[in-house]
């Protein structure tokens, strides 16, 4: 499982390999440049509708602050399963007010299902163990995706990386200079190219 951006962004596949993207901003500009010019960037939302490499059907988002639930949207749109956890008793902080009713009103309208106040225990190929009022729970995913807020920095990162057999931190986590989704997007990158 993996950390990442802006929204420390973490894919977690059934062999739980993070599948992150980048490079230095620069080198992104110029890779993003060639398909949102022969596609343009409609046609672009709309083939992550049709596709979205490395994800798999049933998805766990960690974190429903603005990222996650940013994060669920996106991938309920796209067909995903989604189940978001949260270890805060919290959902939607960093959201406008007019669109944090409508957001978690869409989440429920779409069969997303929220559960807060849980404790994260561990991570195998088939989900996530997590514990909510004393009661150990298992949630079967086939990816897990992390959004935490970009004032987590490596906490997450320490708590996750013994829970699964690969975790890298990608983006905001890593401190200044890293807070941009693009920052996010070139490390995870350079993380999936290692791989």
């Amino acid at each position: 499982m993996r950390s990442s951006s802006r929204r420390e962004a973490c894919t977690a596949r059934p062999t739980f390999r993070a599948s992150t993207w980048g490079s230095s901003p620069r080198v992104l500009t110029r890779l993003a440049e060639k398909p949102l010019k022969l596609f343009g960037a409609n046609a672009i939302n709309k083939l992550s509708q049709i596709a979205l490499p490395g994800i798999g059907k049933n998805c766990v988002v960690l974190g429903a602050q603005i990222e996650g639930v940013q994060g669920a949207i996106f991938l309920r749109k796209r067909g995903k399963n989604v189940t978001v956890l949260e270890d805060l008793d919290t959902v939607g902080e960093g959201l406008p007010p007019r669109y944090k009713s409508r957001s978690l009103k869409w989440l429920r309208e779409n069969d997303v299902e929220t559960i807060t106040g849980v404790e994260y225990r561990s991570i195998d190929k088939r989900g996530i163990t997590y514990v909510k009022d004393g009661e150990e729970r298992y949630l079967k995913a086939d990816s897990i995706l992390v959004f935490k807020s970009p004032g987590s920095g490596l906490s997450l990162y320490d708590q996750l990386k013994d829970l699964a057999p690969e975790v890298y931190p990608i983006g905001a986590c890593q401190g200044p200079g890293s807070t941009l989704m693009v920052d996010a997007v070139g490390q995870g990158r350079a993380v999936a190219l290692k791989l």
